[in-house]
């Protein structure tokens, strides 16, 4: 099993839009955050091939996402952090 954190930003006025989208596509977690367009993501899949497909044809392919970047991985029980997104 991989799970990858994820943070994303939405189009101005369309986070609920682009929440709703999000947590229907299989194996999407979606979290609150405080920043204003903000959400955080619980990706799970397989293994990583999985986990980067759902990650780069699904949701950042969701309409309303500006981007989406990944902040932690783990996989297997191992942990992979990638730098925080640029503020």
């Amino acid at each position: 099993m991989t799970a990858i954190g994820v943070f994303v930003r939405a189009e101005p006025g369309q986070l609920n839009e682009v929440r709703d989208r999000l947590a229907s596509i299989e194996g999407v977690e979606t979290l609150e955050l405080e920043e204003p367009g903000a959400l955080g993501l619980v990706l799970k899949a397989d293994d990583l091939r999985a986990a980067h497909e759902l990650l780069a044809n699904r949701v950042e392919q969701t309409p309303g996402v500006l981007c989406a970047w990944p902040v932690h991985t783990e996989v297997e029980g191992s942990r992979v952090r990638a730098d925080p997104p640029p503020p």
